[in-house]
């Protein structure tokens, strides 16, 4: 009797988690698009009815990664749905476009049963926009079109043709491409946005791309750039709500706190200066953590290398000061139960 394995979903990380909440936002996808989408059908989407789908009950058969998105979305004065699937990723995946079309026929034929359940007679299919948005640090280089990743058959050589063939015999492979799937997605590769579009747009999705870009090539954040255009959307609750999201985010980038709670929805961050003065005091928290960090693997690994006592000495300095038990682990090489021990 053959047993089956049962697949697990491999676990997300807080910066993936972070970014399905930021992009859950009605505010931040239509900046995407107006920001990186350079279509005219743009400007006719109705994000008010934007409403997010739960990529899990598309298709039971279907694995779906943990990174997909899937929503709907109407056109104004027009009763088309467009379904948006969009995709994050940090890596460069040569057959990507397989993966996209797997997931959009997956997607269709839980439309069609849905439509089905509910005794609606179903004709055609609304239209799809594919999104892979990379945050990776090499250029995104894999094909954007699936016919791309598709080999036809060469051609025979002139040379070879015998005396009662005839140069028509040369294309016999030529009518496999009418065959061949036709379908690409949009790759929004954060890295490479030309930095003069952000700064025309300043919007929030402006100070992520500076944001993300900072934590690829290691550069210093402008702070009062990326300040600025946080600052531009404090004016009502729904953009005050995306930039809350915005900046927590930002916390997951950097590993630390920045906000006390919901300051930005609640309005107790009100202008871009305010957010500089506490993106400076975030910078000075981190910066002091980095010397404690420093001066306490300098004591774990100076004169008393090696000696388990020093170790334990230093664990609990770092425990005193509030750094959590799995971080003093790290620093001074210790067992993470035994620092556990040392709480007690």
């Amino acid at each position: 009797m053959s047993t089956k394995t049962k697949k697990t979903k491999k676990p997300t990380t807080p910066h993936d988690r972070g970014y399905k909440t930021l992009f859950s936002n009605p505010v931040i996808l239509r900046q995407l698009f107006e920001t990186c989408v350079d279509e005219p059908w743009v400007q006719e989407l109705d994000f008010s009815s934007l409403e997010y789908l739960n990529t899990e009950h598309v298709d039971k058969r279907l694995t779906a990664s943990q990174n997909d998105m899937l929503f709907q979305i109407r056109f104004r004065n027009n009763p088309a749905l467009l379904l948006v699937i969009l995709e994050f990723q940090s890596t460069t995946d040569r057959f990507m476009a397989l993966r996209v079309l797997h997931y959009l026929c997956s997607v269709y034929l839980s439309f069609i049963k849905m439509k089905k359940q509910k005794k609606q007679k179903v004709k055609t299919l609304p239209p799809v926009f594919p999104i892979v948005l990379y945050n990776g640090k090499r250029p995104w280089k894999a094909p954007l079109e699936i016919s791309e990743l598709i080999h036809l058959p060469k051609n025979k050589n002139i040379d070879s043709l015998n005396a009662d063939e005839s140069c028509e015999s040369l294309d016999i492979f030529g009518s496999l491409k009418a065959y061949t799937p036709s379908f690409k997605y949009l790759c929004i590769d954060e890295g490479r946005i030309d930095p003069a579009v952000l700064e025309e747009k300043k919007n929030l999705i402006s100070a992520l791309f500076f944001m993300e870009r900072t934590r690829i090539d290691g550069i210093k954040l402008d702070m009062q750039k990326f300040s600025t255009y946080v600052g531009n959307y404090l004016d009502n609750d729904e953009n005050r709500a995306a930039t809350q999201q915005l900046m927590e985010l930002l916390e997951i980038l950097l590993g630390c706190n920045i906000l006390e709670g919901d300051e930005i929805i609640e309005g107790k961050i009100q202008t871009g200066k305010d957010v500089s003065t506490m993106l400076e005091k975030t910078i000075q928290e981190i910066r002091r953590r980095e010397r404690e960090i420093g001066e306490a693997r300098g004591e774990a690994r100076g004169e008393a290398r090696g000696e388990h006592e020093q170790k334990v000495k230093t664990a609990r300095k770092l425990l005193a000061k509030g750094y959590p038990p799995k971080e003093v682990a790290e620093i001074v090489e210790l067992d993470e139960k035994e620092v556990h021990k040392l709480l007690h």
